[in-house]
């Protein structure tokens, strides 16, 4: 089990809950995340994501949405977060051509918050993220 305080904040990005609702390996280390009592973060492009690909890959997109709603919490993002989401993933561009606009956006909501970012996506390595996976992040 990962070491969290019952007041950690995190804010699983898209391929956190997707492993989760895989049932993969990585996918039962999210489970312990979530079984934990860490304030659980999904902010709404994370929601949005998730539910594209479980519902491309023949998941209920409907159950998803239930099960997320009632695991975490979600946030009222504002046209400052996107605006500042705009100008970090211009920046994260230049270290990485392929880092999502999405990517930018949950490392800022993570940032605002003052949350760790549960992640199997490289792209978001750095200081307050929990890389799932450790080596073998995926490569996007």
């Amino acid at each position: 089990m990962i070491g969290l305080r019952a007041d950690s904040k995190l804010v699983l990005d898209s391929s956190a809950w997707i492993e989760y609702f895989e049932g993969s390996g990585l996918g039962l280390k999210v489970r312990e995340i979530l079984e934990s009592e860490s304030i659980i973060i999904a902010p709404n492009i994370v929601c949005a994501e998730v539910a594209s690909v479980l519902a491309r890959r023949g998941y209920d997109a409907g159950k998803a949405e239930e099960i997320m709603k009632s695991l975490s919490y979600s946030l009222s993002e504002s046209a400052k977060d996107y605006f500042e989401a705009g100008r970090l993933h211009a920046e994260m561009r230049k270290k990485s051509k392929g880092t999502s606009l999405a990517d930018a956006i949950v490392k800022t909501i993570a940032q605002k918050v003052g949350a760790k970012i549960v992640t199997g996506d490289f792209h978001l390595r750095g200081e307050g993220t929990i890389i799932l996976g450790g080596a073998d992040a995926k490569k996007k």
